[in-house]
């Protein structure tokens, strides 16, 4: 047997019919032509191999199929409609990125940088933005931004992954910490 290929607004439709008693009237309350309200009932029931209403006169009446098949029909509308909520809610989301870095951007840098970036999206501390870090050396970390383990990498040193694109972001300087005495500063200004 195939799969039935059943869409939301059929269950609408169907719905919609149970409530009202008729397709001209689920028609006029969700903006379709009869015809159209009619076709959709109609395929919904072949796709379920079911009659889902009895006929009496110009009224449409729940059959027992159609009965049992309601309430899943509004759980899927409920869920449905709860999932399009949620998309239109900003706040709700949670976001997710995976972030890599090697060992001393992600010990002194990173914890700044996300503190940064989330006060910039003016998101709340909580909740809205999940990170996952991965703190590991260069090599590792390009290889996982290859394999799309993550979404982005931090880096000091060079990226031999030719198919990553690079922007440096920062420069680094170098220094030299020694005792006064050490043979390193011996010639040098101090």
């Amino acid at each position: 047997m195939a799969t039935p290929h059943l869409t939301l607004r059929q269950l609408q439709i169907f719905r919609g019919v149970a409530d009202l008693g008729s397709t001209a009237a689920a028609a006029a309350d969700l903006a379709l032509s009869q015809s159209a309200a009619s076709a959709a009932v109609i395929e919904l029931e072949r796709l379920l191999e079911v009659r889902l209403f009895d006929r009496v006169g110009k009224r449409l009446q729940l059959n027992e199929n159609g009965r049992a098949v309601l309430p899943q029909a509004l759980a899927l509308l409920d869920g449905a409609g709860a999932l399009e909520r949620w998309a239109r809610d900003r706040d709700s989301q949670i976001g997710m990125l995976r972030l890599g870095a090697s060992t001393t951007i992600g010990n002194y840098l990173l914890p700044g940088i996300l503190a940064d970036f989330q006060r910039t999206l003016g998101l709340p501390a909580q909740g809205a933005l999940q990170v996952q870090v991965v703190i590991a050396n260069t090599a590792a970390i390009t290889s996982q931004v290859a394999a799309f383990q993550l979404d982005l990498g931090l880096i000091e040193g060079p990226c031999h992954e030719p198919e990553l694109t690079v922007q440096p972001w920062l420069e680094d300087e170098l220094l030299v910490v020694a005792a006064p005495h050490d043979p390193w500063c011996r010639g040098r200004s101090q």
